[in-house]
């Protein structure tokens, strides 16, 4: 008959045959919880862990975009400029060549990028003439392959700097 009361709930017995201060507590996620298959702690951890995931991705997206503005900022600290000679390089321009002068990190980056040749330098000027030097260089280099060697990209880079450029030693055939 003890035994009966101590586990009938409604006698204020307890189901496990335990007094109320023998009762073993539980301590955690799980604790009260049902045998459900899938404890409500899980899901709540699993919507942390997407909620987490998104900001950390949003914040990847920002920082990318804050590079990529500061970058066009100090691009806007460039400018264009014209090369009417190749002086004090050997080989004469044909036409007049526009480039881009921008300051990237510590140093200042010369572009042509219709031939998309670049090349950089300490200062303005050291960039726009290592361009120059780069040109010639690249121009002569292509010349002295047969054209059927070059690649689509490298035959272009050829056909274009041959509009710009004209070495007397080193003019291709073909």
């Amino acid at each position: 008959m003890i035994a009966k009361v101590l586990s009938d709930p409604r006698l204020g017995g307890h189901s496990h045959g335990k007094w109320p201060h023998e009762e073993e507590h539980h301590v955690g996620p799980d604790a009260g919880a049902s045998s459900a298959p899938e404890p409500e702690w899980r899901e709540k951890l699993g919507a942390a862990v997407d909620e987490i995931t998104d900001k950390l991705q949003i914040a990847f997206r920002l920082s990318h975009l804050e590079n990529t503005i500061n970058e066009l900022a100090q691009g806007a600290n460039g400018f264009q400029t014209v090369i009417r000679s190749l002086s004090p390089h050997n080989g004469t321009l044909r036409r007049d060549m526009h480039v881009v002068v921008r300051p990237v990190d510590s140093d200042w980056v010369a572009s042509f990028f219709d031939g998309n040749v670049h090349a950089s330098g300490q200062t303005e000027i050291e960039a726009i003439d290592n361009l120059k030097s780069m040109l010639l260089d690249y121009f002569e280099e292509l010349s002295e392959l047969p054209h059927e060697a070059l690649g689509v990209e490298m035959r272009r880079c050829y056909d274009v700097l041959s509009e710009y450029i004209e070495v007397a030693h080193g003019a291709k055939q073909g």
